[in-house]
């Protein structure tokens, strides 16, 4: 899911960025759900490998760090260089080293170029998973997992109920009670519900996965053909179209893996686990490459570009593949060893 979730990301802003550079058709937004399956997944993992309480707060946070922080600082990094040496990632227009801070520090704020938007403009989805894994270390003293479940419900329903009548907060705070939080929550309900024993027969059960997965994926597409265009300014609307497929994408495929059938393939397992580095080096890779085609090519035929979008799809996912064993592999294992105790890299980011 998690290799899904990844390329129809990398997917997505080729189709954008081509359509940007190129003028050729945007073929719908369903791409874009692959964050909100990341946010199902990272609510499901974290109430998971937590279940036994063996953590302290403080250890969670810590990994969650370990795992997160190293390679987003140092794409933020990167991308900041780039734009102090000219050659401007994405559509930022000023920068200045608050900003940067700022963003490293997965605060939500107006960039000095009056956008929302990070420095690694892929980070804004970091902002709620920190936001997220803070909240959820907080309710490790409730020693109960549904009473900490309920407790996030109630409190990311309370932050959308503030920012939908638009409460005077600042901005930070209505960026990261946005409603699409909600799909940690589901996650969390879906890792609690998959510890019980269902009494359907196995035949069933896989019926009834493979039917979760296939209209989650109808309908992500359906609602990214119809509506995904503006559907990141409307997060009410994106938890419902987007979120709830997602749901049924994960709660299908955790149906089918209890029931044996399971992706046992090498290369999407590695992938599965270069997802994080996928998602954090690929839109600038995707956005010079682009550039650069539509210099030399900017009349090409509709084949070329296809093959082109292909091409760059590849190079971006292989570069993000390159950063996982080459860098973020050996920073988390230094880490790991500084802090023994830590069980960073057991889970997943989102």
């Amino acid at each position: 899911m998690r290799a899904i979730a990844a390329l129809a990301v990398v997917w997505h802003h080729i189709q954008t960025e081509m359509a940007i550079s190129l003028g050729t058709p945007q073929f719908g937004y369903a791409g874009r759900a692959g964050v909100d399956i990341f946010f199902v997944i990272s609510g499901f993992i974290m109430f998971h490998t937590t279940q036994d309480g063996g953590r302290t707060t403080l250890q969670f946070w810590r990994d969650r760090v370990i795992r997160i922080a190293p390679m987003y600082w140092l794409a933020t990094l990167a991308a900041a260089t780039l734009f102090w040496l000219g050659i401007h990632p994405g559509d930022i227009k000023a920068l200045s080293p608050v900003d940067v801070v700022e963003d490293m520090l997965f605060i939500p704020h107006y960039s000095s170029s009056l956008d929302v938007y990070p420095t690694l403009d892929v980070g804004w989805t970091l902002n709620y998973e920190m936001f997220f894994y803070f909240l959820f270390g907080l309710t490790f003293f409730l020693k109960s997992q549904p009473r900490a479940l309920a407790m996030l419900a109630v409190i990311f329903l309370g932050g959308a109920a503030l920012v939908h009548f638009n409460a005077p907060m600042p901005h930070a705070f209505t960026a990261w009670l946005e409603p699409i939080t909600l799909e940690f929550v589901a996650g969390g309900a879906l890792a609690l519900l998959y510890r019980r024993q269902l009494s359907a027969p196995a035949g069933v059960q896989k019926a009834i996965g493979v039917l979760l997965v296939v209209a989650g994926f109808a309908a992500a597409g359906w609602f990214g053909f119809a509506d995904g265009k503006d559907i990141n300014w409307f997060y009410e609307r994106r938890a419902l179209e987007f979120g709830i497929p997602s749901v049924c994408i994960v709660a299908g495929a955790l149906l089918l893996e209890r029931n044996g059938m399971v992706i046992r393939s090498p290369f999407m397992l590695m992938l599965g686990a270069a997802s994080y580095a996928i998602y954090l080096v690929h839109h600038v890779i995707v956005q010079y490459m682009l550039r650069v085609l539509a210099a030399v090519a900017p009349d090409a035929p509709a084949v070329l570009l296809v093959t082109a979008g292909l091409v760059i799809f590849a190079l971006a996912t292989a570069a993000g593949i390159a950063a996982h064993f080459g860098v973020e592999k050996p920073i988390t294992r230094v880490l790991k060893r500084l802090t023994p105790n830590s069980i960073a890299a057991s889970s997943v980011q989102a």
